[in-house]
């Protein structure tokens, strides 16, 4: 007799593979339950299953925040390469990813004869040795997070329990990775929380509703010198002041019972035996259903407010009267601050830049109690006073100011010009500025400096003859003054600026215009004259009145004539070209041009650093070369030449100053003139092209012109002045890192 027991068979083996898999999947579990680093969950997990299945490669891969990528932190493999790092998803086929991303487990079993691959992409699992894998997606939230991969490397048909129990190794592994991060997070909460807790100055714990503390910062632990085992509990009772305990306590009670946080005041005894008072907080932490589940309480050493507040008390006579002083005070500051609105409206009156800080120096000492007001500008070495206002009271002292200051010597002036930011002194001590027993007398000084776009122009100062503390309110509305005064004097300078090119441009077009009326006449004789030769008749009698008188003034007139043409001829190639703006130093083009000049006539130089302008090179250099070439005249005999620079009023003034002959005033007042040929009373200078200078220089928004000597001569040079250039002049002079100042 024979039975059929394939069924039974099927179903021990069956419930064998079941007890396999579970015994498995528990040992899976056993290996990954200690585990509190992901990435240590992720490895071990591959290892377990790699080995389990025999696998070439297991990877736990998570899916960058990008979709684009994936990171495998560590891999298992036996005898292939590690996969470990970031890769680029689709590597393996477009069908690929999009699978995983619907949900749905990518199986492989024969890479290089599977009709869904392409070559490129039997390529790219052939170049990580593997003919056959299995991924498993793992979709949270909608978004895929993370893939479970085996790689073989053969081919490998891949039964359903395999499958089955690589989705399960999955979903356990993205379960206890998901754990581990967060108790990481907690872990790292945890540390974040207690690092801050021992920061803090208070004493800080946490307890049940009912009193039972169960944690501690390590302020309560130095302070009350417990340790945490004795503290724990009810053990911080014994710090409590006995006559605060049960009051403590019974108020500590009604606000839990309430579910409210408290706030109140107790002695805690400190680790040497003395209490000290505090005042205490307490806050609930409410569960799902509204109640108490913990505590958090911090106690604030308030001691020292306790023992001042006797003293504060005291003081409230003293503050009373104060507050009077101040009304009286606001009263006086209303009424500065009206004069103040009145100063706003007068400064758009005046475009002196003296006269402005003179208005301003009369408001500011109008605010105070007696002193004087100064304003000092820089000059060479010294400080050199600009505008005052108020008496100084001592003659000694106002003789030396007058005499000038020497820099960097003085700090009160020295400190705001270098820093940029005022300086207020409550007491200025004897010999501060090491003037000796020349500054007694004065108690308070405040010195700001003064800025015009953006460009410090000097030091407004206030010297107060009484004691006087400087309030936020005296800073604020000097420091509100002189930046208004910083604004008008920004505006004046550019009005002056605008007014200074309109009268330069007027003098130009007055000049062509006296030109062309000149020549106008001057063309009348000669062409009366030689109009007469048209009529025949009247031949014999012009030749007869051709005396050697007629004819020397017909050829000086013409002579004249043909130099206007000269000019005109030069002035119209001059005015037609172009003006390619660029950024040129003049110090590099004097030093250039100093070795043509001694080809003319040796000179001895004296170059002090220049600026760089910007202007067309080209024109600059032939304005230079002319101006030179009259310098440098044997007529003028010049043996020394100096060339400074100074910023003047929005423009840089370039100086050039020579020993030769001087210059009356009516020879340097024509100096640059266009119309000086047509009717000079002046012996012709040599250098007569310098008309050229002054139409160069203005084509750049400048002016030349000659101041008169009664030795050597005296040109300036204004250029306007370029914000932009100053501040690469001030980088290039003391570049970041430098160390300057």
């Amino acid at each position: 007799m024979s039975y059929d027991i394939t069924d039974r068979k099927q179903a021990e083996n069956t419930l064998r593979a079941s007890e396999e898999r579970q015994a498995f999947l528990l040992e899976l579990s056993d290996a990954l339950r200690p585990l509190a680093d992901p990435v240590e969950v992720q490895r071990v997990a591959a290892r377990v299953l790699g080995r389990h299945l025999g696998a070439s490669r297991a990877a736990y891969a998570e899916i960058d925040s990008d979709d684009a990528h994936f990171t495998v932190h560590h891999d298992y493999t036996d005898g292939v390469p590690s996969f470990a790092g970031r890769h680029l998803n689709g590597s393996y086929g477009p069908g690929y990813f999009a699978e995983l991303h619907a949900g749905r487990t990518v199986m492989v079993s024969d890479a290089q004869h599977d009709a869904r691959l392409s070559g490129d992409e039997r390529a790219a699992y052939a170049a990580v040795r593997t003919q056959a894998a299995i991924a498993v997606p793992l979709i949270k939230g909608g978004r895929l997070v993370a893939v479970f991969t085996l790689h073989f490397p053969t081919p490998h048909v891949w039964t359903p329990a395999e499958a089955t129990l690589v989705e399960a190794v999955a979903e356990r592994t993205w379960a206890a990775v998901e754990r581990a991060h967060a108790e990481k997070t907690l872990r790292d909460s945890e540390k974040r929380f207690r690092a801050v807790a021992n920061l803090v100055p208070d004493l800080l714990w946490e307890s049940r509703p009912d009193g039972f503390t169960t944690w501690y910062n390590e302020r309560w632990l130095d302070y009350t010198g417990q340790t945490f085992e004795q503290a724990t509990g009810w053990g911080w009772t014994d710090a409590i002041h006995p006559d605060d305990r049960e009051g403590s306590a019974r108020r500590s009670q009604q606000a839990v019972d309430m579910g409210q946080p408290l706030r109140q005041e107790h002695r805690i005894r400190r680790h040497d035996g003395v209490y000290r008072w505090f005042v205490v907080s307490t806050s609930p932490l409410l569960g799902d259903e509204g109640e108490d589940t913990r505590m958090y309480g911090a106690a604030t050493d308030i001691h020292h407010l306790r023992e001042q507040s006797a003293v504060l008390e005291a003081r409230v006579e003293d503050r009373t009267r104060q507050l009077a002083e101040t009304n009286a005070e606001l009263a006086s500051q209303t009424q500065a601050l009206e004069a103040f609105a009145e100063l706003s409206r007068n400064l758009a009156l005046h475009l002196d830049p003296y006269a402005l800080i003179r208005r301003v120096q009369d408001v500011a000492l109008s605010l105070l109690p007696g002193g004087f007001a100064t304003y000092y500008e820089p000059e060479g070495t010294q400080w050199r006073l600009r505008v005052q206002a108020g008496d100084m009271r001592s003659p000694a002292l106002q003789a030396a100011v007058d005499a000038g200051l020497e820099l960097g010597q003085v700090p009160s002036l020295d400190q705001p010009w270098q820093t940029g930011r005022p300086l207020f002194q409550d007491y200025y001590a004897p010999d501060t500025d090491g003037l000796g027993p020349l500054e007694h007398g004065t108690n308070a000084v405040a010195t700001l400096p003064l800025t015009v776009a953006d460009r410090p122009v000097g030091v407004f100062a206030v010297a107060l003859f009484g004691r006087r503390v400087w309030s936020a309110a005296d800073r604020a509305v000097l420091e509100t003054i002189v930046r208004h005064l910083d604004l008008a004097l920004d505006r004046a300078a550019q009005l002056q600026q605008v007014e200074r090119q309109r009268e330069r441009l007027a003098d130009l077009n007055a000049e062509l215009g006296t030109l062309i009326t000149r020549t106008a006449r001057d063309l009348r004789v000669p062409a009366a004259y030689f109009s007469r030769f048209l009529e025949p008749e009247r031949a014999e009698e012009v030749l007869a009145d051709l005396t050697p008188a007629v004819s020397d003034a017909l050829e000086n007139g013409l002579a004249q004539l043909q130099g206007v043409a000269h000019d005109l001829q030069a002035l119209a190639q001059l005015e037609s070209q172009a003006v390619n703006q660029e950024l040129v130093p003049l110090g590099e083009l004097f030093e250039a041009l100093k070795v043509t000049a001694a080809e003319q006539r040796p000179a001895t130089w004296f170059v002090q650093p220049l600026p760089i302008v910007r202007a067309d090179r080209a024109l600059l250099k032939q304005a230079l070369e002319v101006l030179l070439s009259f310098v440098l005249s044997e007529t003028r005999g010049a043996r020394y030449v100096t060339v400074t620079s100074q910023a003047v009023q929005g423009e840089v003034w370039v100086t050039v100053v020579d020993d030769g002959t001087g210059l009356s005033g009516e020879e340097a007042a024509t100096l640059f003139d266009l119309t000086v040929r047509t009717e000079q009373q002046v012996p012709l200078l040599a250098g007569s092209g310098l008309m050229q200078v002054r139409r160069i220089l203005a084509r750049h928004g400048g002016w030349a012109w000659a101041e008169p000597e009664l030795t050597g001569g005296k040109v300036v040079l204004a250029f306007p002045r370029d914000e932009a250039v100053t501040e690469l002049e001030a980088f290039l002079d003391d570049p970041p890192g430098s160390g300057g100042t």
